[in-house]
């Protein structure tokens, strides 16, 4: 599924990967996904001995628009959106941060409380990573 996804992402969206091995952990290594035209960071596709995990911190708009899909979202990408709320942060906000949309709360102080873990394990798998980059690149305009 990892050349199914990675190349799906290098065709459908401004931006180029570059491989990274884990300092700590072997068998492991990252792909990290940055912008063409200004080198930003986007998100990780982790890949841990046999493993396929998309790593993405969403903004408070693709959230949204997640959210007011929820009906027909299921299984791990509808089980990692429930995931999201306050994370306890050093921000000490008090939940003042923190907003609900059709049952999905999340934090709008805090992206890492937006983190998204997605472990592809099949073509449907694919479908929603594809899905969320779509949202995001909408949204934060990688171009």
């Amino acid at each position: 599924y990892l050349k199914s996804l990675v190349q799906s992402i290098l065709e459908r969206f401004p931006l180029c990967a570059r491989p990274k091995f884990h300092e700590y952990y072997t068998p492991h290594w990252i792909l990290q996904f940055y912008t063409k035209q200004t080198n930003k960071f986007v998100f990780n596709i982790n890949v841990p001995a046999d493993t396929i995990c998309l790593e993405i911190r969403l903004s408070t708009e693709t959230v949204e628009k997640l959210a007011e899909k929820m009906e027909v979202i299921n299984g791990q990408l509808e089980q990692e959106l429930k995931r999201f709320g306050c994370i306890g942060c050093n921000n000490h906000c008090e939940q003042e941060n923190l907003r609900e949309k059709n049952g999905v709360q999340y934090c709008i102080g805090y992206a890492e409380a937006r983190l998204l873990t997605l472990y592809v394990t099949s073509e449907e798998d694919i479908k929603s990573a594809l899905m969320l980059l779509e949202m995001e690149q909408e949204v934060l305009d990688w171009e």
